[in-house]
């Protein structure tokens, strides 16, 4: 019965593991994802009902997908199905500098049309306040996300 037991929970441990992102993976394929890098992970992430970290990489990938889209109304729908699962997220847990350095990498990239830049300073300071907190991984891609932000740079971080 203790093996069996074991054996479920070992189970449940890996399936759990192996359906979450990597954050790296994730990571890669929104700095440098081509259409269908972006896609698959997109579909990858569509197939379970996310919550969390998943759900905001989704938003942040959708509204980079919208980039990639030829139809003005098709990237206006994707923008604002990824914008909509974003900001649910920043709501849910508004203290989460990860969430806000994807919203901030969003907005300075966003045209200007889309008013999608309300909350840059703010997450700006939440992104530079967190930074020493945070993960390896994202640490990594701030750092690098800074070497060609106009609003965000090395300095701000290693304060």
């Amino acid at each position: 019965m203790k093996r069996l037991t074991f054996l479920m929970v070992i189970t449940i441990a890996c399936i759990a593991q192996c359906a979450a992102v990597n954050k790296n993976d994730f990571y890669l394929t929104y700095a440098m994802g081509k259409a269908e890098d972006v896609n698959s992970l997109i579909n990858e992430l569509k197939t379970d009902n996310k919550q969390g970290a998943e759900k905001a990489y989704l938003g942040v990938l959708l509204m980079k997908k919208a980039g990639f889209e030829k139809s003005l109304k098709k990237k206006l729908d994707l923008f604002k199905e990824g914008h909509k699962l974003l900001e649910t997220e920043i709501t849910a847990d508004p203290e989460n500098a990860e969430y806000r350095f994807l919203r901030l990498t969003v907005q300075e990239k966003a045209p200007a049309i889309l008013k999608y830049n309300r909350n840059i300073k703010e997450d700006k300071k939440m992104v530079i306040d967190a930074y020493p907190h945070l993960s390896t991984t994202v640490k990594t891609y701030i750092h690098r996300y800074c070497q060609y932000s106009k609003v965000l740079s090395v300095k701000d971080i290693e304060k």
